[in-house]
């Protein structure tokens, strides 16, 4: 069990994932979790469903050892100057996409002890991947140990440099999406081959989950899972030639060049 005390700012769906993986799975008691939104409804709803703290921003500030922050990258700025007054020696954690360590240092006026984060959709289900770094003075202190633990409770935790953290923005923030499309074309593909709808999705659900569970259980490359699937000459050999002549893989790589430039440029402009 992690002993601080964790305040959220911010309970939307990645607020509220985290605050309920903490909560389930028991690293932190669910007293000492305070959480704050602007929208005081989701606070309450949120509060009501996990037995965490609803209070005054200024209170969960001054007493948080770890302060999350899950708020949209435009509403930051002003939130400093709400809130940086009353900071004393709390851990800064970031999940907002794009907002270098550096900005965060520059709005809050002081060189904090900060961590910036990047989970994923899958928090939901406590099969994120969740990728952290942080400044040095957090290093120092142990702090992105203690963060860590808090990323525990929803999936995975990687160590990544923060000029890595446009292209993680890429892959794994993003990435829940690419999937999702994949999804959606292939269950459009199998209703207007016949299929209905309600058969159509399990299908796609269950092979697209088993797919990724193989992917990550398994030691063999994603090229050795393809050709443990495709036959010479037969039906996946065929619909993988498709992917071939239209360029899949490069569309793909393009896609993700794309995204880490929107990354770079929300940040500033600076990789």
């Amino acid at each position: 069990m992690i002993k601080c005390a964790v305040g959220i700012i911010g309970c939307g769906n990645m607020g509220g994932a985290i605050a309920r993986g903490i909560v389930s799975r028991g690293r932190i008691p669910a007293r000492e979790v305070y959480m704050y939104d602007r929208d005081s409804d989701k606070a309450v709803q949120l509060a009501a469903e996990t037995g965490c703290r609803r209070d005054n921003l200024s209170v969960i500030v001054r007493d948080s050892e770890i302060l999350l922050i899950a708020v949209k990258p435009g509403d930051f700025k002003a939130l400093t100057e709400v809130i940086s007054a009353d900071i004393g020696g709390a851990i800064i954690t970031s999940i907002m996409a794009g907002v270098k360590i550096s900005e965060i240092v520059s709005c809050l006026g002081k060189d904090f002890p900060i961590v910036r984060a990047m989970p994923n959709l899958a928090a939901s289900l406590q099969q994120s991947v969740t990728c952290l770094t942080c400044n040095d003075k957090a290093r120092e202190i142990g702090a992105i140990e203690k963060v860590k633990e808090i990323f525990l409770c929803i999936g995975d935790v990687v160590d990544v440099k923060e000029n890595e953290m446009d292209i993680v923005t890429a892959i794994s923030g993003s990435g829940p999406a690419y999937l999702f499309s994949l999804a959606e074309a292939m269950l459009e593909g199998a209703m207007e081959e016949g299929l209905s709808e309600d058969v159509a999705r399990k299908l796609v659900s269950g092979t697209l989950t088993g797919a990724s569970l193989l992917l990550k259980g398994s030691d063999n490359s994603p090229s050795e899972l393809i050709n443990m699937v495709a036959s010479k000459g037969g039906t996946t050999e065929a619909a993988l030639s498709v992917f071939t002549s239209e360029g899949f893989r490069d569309i793909v790589k393009k896609a993700i060049v794309k995204a880490k430039a929107r990354s770079v440029e929300m940040s500033g402009g600076v990789e």
